[in-house]
């Protein structure tokens, strides 16, 4: 079989988004610092969001469920007005 000709983006000869950007290497050992950096506000935001999620769902689920319960009930009921 013949291989496709790779693309220049997929090379690495273009960057991603046609721009060329020229970084000094302290400048990006700099920006690669602090895109790693733990930042403990962040960390704070994103557990308050999953445990804010993780409500929601066992608040959604804790519904459905009385729900199923009402309805068993209910059914129960007019099973039993049927009968009579």
């Amino acid at each position: 079989k013949r291989q496709k000709p790779i693309s220049a983006r997929a090379a690495g000869k273009l960057m991603k988004y046609g721009r060329s950007t020229f970084y000094i290497d302290s400048e990006l050992s700099a920006f690669r610092r602090r895109r790693f950096e733990f930042s403990s506000k962040i960390a704070k935001q994103k557990w308050d969001s999953i445990e804010k999620n993780i409500a929601s769902v066992i608040s959604k689920r804790q519904t459905i469920t009385m729900l199923e319960k009402d309805m068993d009930v209910w059914l129960k009921q007019r099973e039993k007005c049927t009968t009579e």
